[in-house]
């Protein structure tokens, strides 16, 4: 189940995205030393910018890797709907 922090966090990375400050910049994983790429809400106070990284995108097919319901409960920031899908 999602939780409510889950969902909060949803709703920063929606906020972000409307106002334009959202962008993915290239990491290195302090576990493994691997790229990883992460969506990041961007602070910008007209002289720097400090990122926050939100979520890391997969390498590979999350379906080789992940184990998700058959019709999921899709959170929305304002709503949840129930969502069908097709796997490739």
């Amino acid at each position: 189940m999602v939780t409510q922090s889950e969902k909060d966090h949803l709703v920063q990375i929606e906020k972000a995205f409307r106002n334009g400050h959202m962008g993915i910049m290239e990491c290195k994983s302090k576990e493994t030393g691997q790229r990883v790429v992460v969506l990041t809400a961007l602070n910008m106070d007209g002289k720097s910018i400090e990122t926050v990284p939100m979520a890391a995108f997969f390498t590979e097919s999350p379906y080789k890797t992940l184990e998700c319901e058959e019709v999921p409960v899709v959170y929305q920031a304002r709503s949840p709907i129930k969502a069908g899908f097709t796997r490739n």
